[in-house]
């Protein structure tokens, strides 16, 4: 199955054919790729508010994504590198009264895009996914999910 975009290791370079389709990385579909994927989308949706450092943007991300994915302080560097590289987000130092400098980072239009982009995937992964479960439960003679409020007892295996 072929993707509609290209793109390095850590961040896909948006191709206007592929909004609706998934804005994975080259190489192939993964769920490592996925849940990189929904980091990406979780930083660019607080970068889409406002411009905010490194450490604010992990908190934020961790905050969003809760137990979807792991939000390394590493990978959310590496990718924030890979973003500025493809133009989709900058950066500057700021240098506070008090303590060390922090890099401070901010959206630009090619990043609103590939929000966009992400945007548009995340909501019909979901709906697949929704969709599939709520079968299962049917066939399972089982009510179907009723949403907010409600875990699931168990994690289904990596």
């Amino acid at each position: 199955m072929g993707h509609n975009c290209e793109g390095s290791r850590t961040g896909p370079t948006l191709n206007e054919d592929a909004v609706g389709t998934c804005p994975r990385l080259r190489g192939g579909a993964g769920r490592g790729r996925l849940r990189q994927g929904l980091l990406q989308t979780a930083l660019l949706s607080r970068l889409a508010e406002g411009e905010a450092h490194g450490y604010s943007l992990i908190d934020s991300a961790a905050s969003l994504i809760g137990r979807q994915a792991c939000v390394d302080p590493g990978t959310v560097y590496r990718i924030l590198r890979a973003l500025e590289a493809e133009g989709c987000v900058t950066s500057h130092w700021e240098s506070p009264t008090s303590g060390p400098g922090r890099r401070v980072y901010e959206i630009m239009p090619a990043g609103l895009d590939l929000l966009r982009t992400w945007c548009v995937f995340l909501e019909r992964r979901a709906e697949g996914l929704l969709a599939v479960a709520r079968w299962g439960r049917s066939a399972l003679g089982e009510p179907p999910f009723a949403g907010a409020g409600q875990e699931s007892a168990v994690c289904p295996p990596d």
